[in-house]
């Protein structure tokens, strides 16, 4: 069987495999032991806060902190009355979601007891923006729904008072847009409800209705089920997407070209890779977290034996790497290779298991693979 590509003699010494940067898990680790030592100076650094100007070190010290784990984390700080607040925000990027659910999960107890732990900004009723020299809330819009698939919306929206920012700077009016949806919904919810957002400069249609009435709209027309859990990062992360494509067969196609049909819960990965777009590559990557596919000819294996192959792989990978040393997102089977599609917090560990997995694999050949085009790929068998 031909390969797609030539194998790398030395793939420790490309971004590919890059066995020499700490792993996200182990950062995960040192940044909430830092957080644990520092929680109680921030908190009192917030409780000073209304009487005294500690805002720059509150911002300066909790920055330093999470930088042990992230390349330039996107946060911010509240106090609901009860519990001081850490929000994790993905800004919108899916693929960094992932890697914020992971880093939440593996907040200590010591935290817990005085901290939220939360990612994407949560829910704000009767929430009035101030942006642009405009004062808006979501009682000022209108909207009108068009439904895709995998419960996703495409949103019309109408405001009188955005019509002078629409006409005059669109991208700060859509950049309203989205920050109000996100109070709105929540920001998980809207990533995870909205597919698309319009701007109109004419009043909806008779079937609009009130920006306000979107979320009750959300849970009873749209997603009945699964709307309590709306803001759960997990939950979001979880969120499959099928597809099937013609697969190309020429020699000289790129790996994955083969592919017939897929699953993921990370559709920008896939698409990104395809597209030759390193972007969230070079997001995760700096950070220790390298997202890939393991792959495998798929010649001799059964077709109903396709699917429980991959499975046992997975499970496998993850009893001997430890169950946080990857997430898993999906895979795909092709005219000539499985594939089995990762997330990994912790690559070294994540490439000892897989080989040890894999030599008692019924396959000949094995490799890994980072969502990098133009990378190489590592031989694991």
């Amino acid at each position: 069987m031909a390969d797609f590509e030539t194998i790398h003699p030395n793939p420790e010494d490309d971004l590919s495999c890059p066995e020499r940067i700490t792993p996200f898990r182990t950062r995960t680790a040192k940044a909430w032991a830092a957080f644990t030592a520092s929680e109680a100076r921030l908190r009192d650094l917030m409780d000073r806060a209304k009487t005294e100007d500690t805002g720059r070190e509150l911002i300066t010290r909790c920055s330093e902190i999470l930088s042990a784990a992230f390349d330039g984390p996107a946060f911010e700080l509240g106090f609901n009355g009860k519990k001081y607040d850490l929000i994790l925000t993905p800004e919108g990027n899916r693929v960094r979601l992932f890697q914020l659910a992971y880093f939440a999960a593996h907040a200590p107890e010591p935290v817990r007891e005085h901290w939220n732990i939360l990612v994407g900004r949560t829910r704000s009723d009767n929430y009035i923006m101030r942006m642009h020299g405009l004062e808006v809330s979501a009682a000022d819009f209108t909207v009108q729904t068009e439904e895709r698939s995998g419960k996703k919306l495409a949103l019309s929206l109408y405001c009188e008072k955005l019509l002078p920012l629409l006409e005059t700077n669109e991208n700060n009016a859509y950049s309203l847009a989205y920050i109000l949806l996100d109070q709105v919904l929540g920001e998980i919810a809207s990533m995870r409800y909205i597919d698309d957002v319009r701007l109109l400069s004419a009043p909806v249609g008779p079937e609009g209705f009130s920006l306000t009435g979107l979320p009750s709209f959300i849970e009873t027309k749209i997603d009945p089920d699964g709307w309590s859990s709306s803001a759960d990062p997990a939950a979001a992360c979880e969120c499959y997407t099928g597809y099937q494509s013609t697969p190309v067969m020429e020699e000289d196609a790129p790996l994955r070209a083969d592919v017939f049909a897929g699953m993921t819960c990370c559709l920008p990965l896939i698409n990104a890779y395809f597209g030759g777009d390193d972007y969230y590559m070079d997001l995760l990557q700096p950070d220790g977290a390298v997202p890939g596919f393991l792959y495998w000819p798929l010649e001799g294996i059964g077709k109903n034996e396709i699917l429980p192959l991959r499975d046992r792989i997975e499970a496998g990978i993850l009893e001997k790497a430890g169950a946080d040393a990857a997430t898993f997102t999906g895979g795909a089977t092709g005219e000539r290779y499985g594939y089995l599609d990762l997330i990994a917090w912790d690559f070294p560990a994540v490439i000892r298991a897989a080989k040890e997995v894999l030599a008692a694999a019924p396959l000949g050949q094995a490799f890994f693979r980072s969502f990098r085009r133009n990378a190489y790929s590592l031989t694991l068998k």
